[in-house]
């Protein structure tokens, strides 16, 4: 027993651009795995900073927001947001803005 398809549907799963994708889609949940793995250890160690020190590194800050907007440019390419594939295919490394200036904390 054949089940109908249309012929768009047989057109589609013999595209390679589709299958491409998808393997590009796989990949990047993989890696957006490890990049979300790394934005809670920063949030843990900058924590940890501002229970030792004046308050969270600058550093530490520039790197969270970072990997923050390329989990973001990996999150618009795997729900067809957006054509444009993350770092380092079509994108460059998303730069951190204002990171000069970390959140203070707040004292009661």
């Amino acid at each position: 027993m054949e089940l109908p398809v249309s012929e768009e549907t047989k057109k589609n799963l013999m595209a390679k651009g589709t299958w491409t994708r998808g393997l590009y889609m796989l990949l990047f949940i993989v890696v957006n795995a490890f990049v979300r793995l790394a934005i809670q250890l920063i949030a843990l160690v900058q924590f940890l900073l501002s229970l030792m020190t004046s308050g969270p590194n600058p550093k530490l800050v520039e790197l969270g927001q970072s990997l923050s907007k390329f989990a973001f440019q990996i999150m618009m390419f795997v729900t067809y947001n957006t054509d444009s594939k993350p770092y380092p295919f079509d994108e460059v490394w998303p730069v951190a803005e204002n990171a000069a200036t970390p959140a203070k904390v707040v004292e009661k």
